[in-house]
């Protein structure tokens, strides 16, 4: 599974040069871009950094990468990614949602490390650019800021470079909450791979008006949701409603999706699963247990208060199996017996 990477509103291509964001500005240790200085930084935790590239133009055109942490330079800020590259192996991309307290936060903040199945297994892990903007907000959903188009340049750029090197044999993004909007974004514009995901957003307007109003304002200046949702030009028609992306209208379910959703989260079960399930034209499953629809695979489960996420352990073993059945997957798939890869 190789190519170019693109990506834009709905499944639109988009080829920008990544010139379109660089800068001359110095950035030794990435404090002296205007949106990093007041970082908060531990590096040293993910090994120290193996390369520092100023934009992503120089990103793309290195001949390989060093396992471990690599900066680059985005405009006003930098991306940080953790890669490690197992040439021709399934190939696993990590996003993260908000932490929970982003006063004592440290970046770069990267997820996956305790669930990825095994060393033998490709890793990339992205730390969401945007939260180098300000600190009084947590949650950017890899949706970028008029200052970089994170969508529609930034990730694609490093997806097509990653993927370029890995050649992985599958695709598999993965990602709870916020990091489960990007999971299944960024899924859909890469026909064939999964998304594995857990009580996502999957509009970003509908979520808790409160984080949505403080992304807007600092990544956008929209100070008004019923703005962000009248004309997609003030929020540089970004994404921000997957319900009208996977609409069937636009193209059959290209992509496979597993998800998770607690049902004690009636808010996301109500206001994001389930239109999601009904813009899909499948059924919402109203009980816990497993059920497949075609490409759909839902598992509905009982893991505690509100937004509380799938035990580690099941991750760990969704993703364990996707390498396990790896070659008879769309076999299994087409069988109806999907329910394999979570039990």
């Amino acid at each position: 599974m190789t190519g170019e990477f693109t990506a834009g509103e709905g499944s639109e291509l988009i080829n920008v040069s990544a010139q379109t964001l660089s800068r001359t500005v110095d950035i030794d240790t990435g404090v002296k871009r205007p949106f990093s200085g007041w970082d908060v930084r531990d590096e040293d935790v993910w090994g120290g950094v193996k390369h520092n590239f100023e934009t992503l133009d120089q990103f793309q055109s290195a001949v390989n990468l060093e396992d471990g942490l690599t900066k680059i330079g985005i405009g006003p800020t930098f991306v940080d990614i953790y890669a490690t590259i197992r040439h021709g192996n399934p190939l696993f991309i990590y996003f993260n949602g908000a932490p929970k307290d982003r006063r004592s936060v440290k970046f770069p903040i990267f997820s996956g490390s305790r669930i990825h199945p095994s060393d033998e297994c490709s890793r990339l892990s992205i730390s969401d650019p945007a939260l180098h903007i300000s600190e009084k907000f947590k949650l950017g959903w890899y949706a970028g800021s008029k200052y970089f188009e994170t969508q529609k340049i930034v990730i694609p750029a490093i997806l097509d470079k990653i993927i370029s090197l890995a050649k992985p044999s599958t695709i598999v993004f993965v990602g709870g909450s916020g990091g489960g909007f990007a999971s299944l974004f960024f899924s859909r514009l890469c026909p064939g791979s999964i998304a594995v995901v857990c009580n996502p957003q999957t509009n970003i307007l509908r979520y808790h008006k409160t984080m949505v109003r403080k992304f807007l304002s600092i990544c956008y200046n929209v100070y008004s949701i019923s703005a962000a949702a009248k004309d997609s030009e003030v929020t540089c028609r970004i994404t921000k409603d997957l319900c009208r992306m996977y609409d069937p209208r636009k193209g059959g379910l290209r992509n496979k999706i597993i998800y998770m959703q607690n049902i004690n989260d009636r808010f996301h079960y109500e206001q994001h699963y389930r239109l999601f399930a009904q813009a899909l034209g499948v059924t919402v499953a109203d009980e816990v247990g497993f059920s497949q629809q075609g490409n759909f695979l839902s598992l509905i489960g009982d893991w505690g208060k509100g937004h509380s996420a799938a035990p580690r352990d099941l991750w760990t073993l969704i993703l364990r199996n996707i390498v396990l059945y790896e070659k008879n997957l769309n076999d299994l798939i087409e069988r109806n017996e999907g329910e394999k890869l979570v039990r």
